[in-house]
């Protein structure tokens, strides 16, 4: 029957496809697929792992530029990685976790400090 050939057609190519690599084209590709692999998670963590500059004294907050549900909390010159709670992301406008659905994650943050401020004594 045509169900019967059907599967006869499909074991063949899959032995057929099987065979046209050698153990060692095998071997190779493996080690491929693992170096990449390596690499890759390699770059994850690195970019995980990037911490913002806490140049300015005081206590505030950075955004997280991998992720919209963490920020960096800065104090004293050290950043530590924070959360966001439930249903909230980091806003980079207000520069603090808002409302999920009143987030916009792709808004430039404001420069710091606003380009039309001056001190009190000037």
């Amino acid at each position: 029957s045509n169900a019967k050939e059907a599967a006869r057609s499909v074991q063949f190519k899959i032995v057929v496809n099987k065979d046209e690599f050698n153990s060692t084209q095998l071997s190779t590709m493996d080690s491929r697929a693992i170096r990449l692999l390596l690499v890759l998670g390699l770059a994850a963590l690195l970019a995980e792992g990037a911490t913002p500059d806490c140049k300015r004294r005081g206590e505030y907050k950075l955004p997280d530029p991998s992720s919209c549900k963490h920020y960096y909390q800065c104090k004293d010159g050290v950043a530590t990685r924070e959360s966001c709670s439930w249903y909230t992301l980091f806003d980079n406008v207000v520069m603090d976790c808002q409302k999920m659905w009143i987030v916009d994650c792709e808004a430039i943050p404001p420069e710091f400090p606003p380009a039309a401020w001056q001190p009190d004594n000037q």
